[in-house]
């Protein structure tokens, strides 16, 4: 069935109040969020994002059906929570997507060097400590993809997102490499130029 039509003032009215809404019951979304996150994996940035990705998909349904907005508060929360918890479902497979990329990458490695044998190590604890805390398993897997000269359409089908998205996240992760490397930098005296007399 096909939703009436709706003058963009009150498409634009029920937008503002299903996000409104959302945004007031924002403490009650991200406790539940957390707890399908799982308290021990849970960062506080993950369980940012899935809310984030909650309030763009319900304004992407409301744009779609702008009866939507009509909804009860407990319906509305229903839906919501929902939403939060497929795309918890989704990041949860991008990650081992990111993980299973990770570990790919690290046994071809291994064998390029001749240490096909040895005991397989994590690159990440070569990083400093500054930089490990600054990237994510995601920052981590679209770095190493984009280095092994993957172009954007398979970086996305092995991170399970679109060529633009894979895009974004690469630069959003260069910046977080960018940010790590200026505070180890900032706290290495060898890193520091000499002074100038």
């Amino acid at each position: 069935m096909v939703p009436p039509a709706v003058s963009p003032e009150a498409l634009h009215a029920a937008r503002t109040s299903v996000a409104a809404r959302l945004l007031a019951n924002q403490p009650t979304l991200l406790a539940f969020i957390r707890r399908r996150l799982g308290h021990s994996a849970a960062s506080e940035r993950n369980a940012d994002d899935v809310f984030a990705t909650t309030l763009r998909r319900s304004d992407a349904l409301v744009r779609a059906n702008a009866l939507l907005a009509e909804l009860s508060d407990a319906a509305l929360m229903a839906l919501a929570s929902t939403i939060s918890h497929r795309a918890i479902l989704e990041s949860s497979r991008q990650a081992e997507r990111a993980r299973r990329v990770r570990a790919s990458a690290a046994e071809r490695s291994r064998a390029q060097d001749g240490t096909a044998g040895s005991t397989p190590r994590d690159g990440a604890s070569d990083l400093p400590d500054a930089i490990r805390a600054e990237l994510s398993e995601d920052d981590l897997a679209i770095l190493v993809l984009r280095l092994d000269d993957r172009n954007w359409s398979a970086i996305a089908a092995a991170l399970g997102t679109t060529p633009a998205g894979a895009h974004r996240r690469y630069y959003r992760a260069l910046k977080a490499l960018m940010s790590a490397t200026a505070v180890r930098d900032a706290c290495d005296p060898s890193t520091r130029p000499p002074p100038t007399r």
